[in-house]
């Protein structure tokens, strides 16, 4: 087995057992990514104020794609059909399809996006294959986006943070106890990655899905904001 370098995790991975995203497993003795090069769900032009950004090329087009895996597992997930599917081993009927990295910046080229998004599912646990795609992209003047969890590890954060040029981190709630009970995760690495991301000068744009009763108290939105 091996340790997963990906996200703040640090799974350990063993022969057979994928880490806590489902995709990002030991064959052979080695560490794989086991959907490097599988599109989930398609490519889709969307207006970047979709992703959401508000204030990174607003009025312009992002290419988003994503894979699928999440090393969250939030209860409230609105795209569980790509980021939890490998956990439940349900078939949601999402069918990958095979795109290149080079594919992927062609398309952006072809449909006119200034920027490609990484989103749907957690882009850290696609980590490699992102970071193949941001290397083309950014030869060619397209700028790329995580829309992300907050989750990242500060070896993923190396590896990208020169070809990202923007982020929005998803801060679901205000406490260690709302993030353990409801994401399955914890807020600490969260909060250090907003701060880490915007020290690097990478754009960071914070969301937060406020949900009836749970996490929108005045208390919560103050501190978040």
């Amino acid at each position: 087995g091996g340790r997963c370098l990906a996200c703040n995790w640090y799974c350990y991975l063993r022969e057979g057992q994928p880490g806590v995203c489902g995709v990002r497993g030991n064959v052979n003795g080695k560490g794989k990514l086991l959907v490097y090069g599988k599109v989930y769900g398609g490519l889709a032009v969307d207006p970047i104020e979709k992703k959401p950004f508000y204030h990174f090329l607003p009025g312009r087009t992002a290419l988003s794609y994503g894979t699928m895996g999440c090393n969250f597992g939030c209860l409230f997930c609105q795209n569980w059909e790509m980021s939890q599917m490998v956990k439940v081993r349900a078939d949601t009927g999402v069918r990958p399809y095979s795109k290149k990295p080079e594919e992927i910046v062609e398309e952006a080229i072809s449909n006119g996006c200034k920027s490609i998004a990484y989103t749907y599912n957690e882009p850290a646990v696609f980590v490699e294959f992102a970071y193949d795609t941001m290397k083309l992209a950014k030869k060619t003047g397209i700028k790329s986006v995580f829309v992300s969890n907050g989750y990242e590890s500060k070896e993923s954060f190396d590896l990208i943070k020169d070809y990202l040029d923007g982020i929005n981190i998803d801060l679901k709630g205000s406490s260690e106890d709302f993030y353990r009970k409801y994401c399955r995760a914890r807020i600490e690495p969260v909060l250090e990655n907003i701060e880490r991301f915007h020290k690097a000068g990478v754009w960071v744009e914070v969301t937060t899905m406020l949900i009836d009763g749970v996490n929108d108290s005045e208390k919560d939105i103050k501190w978040i904001t």
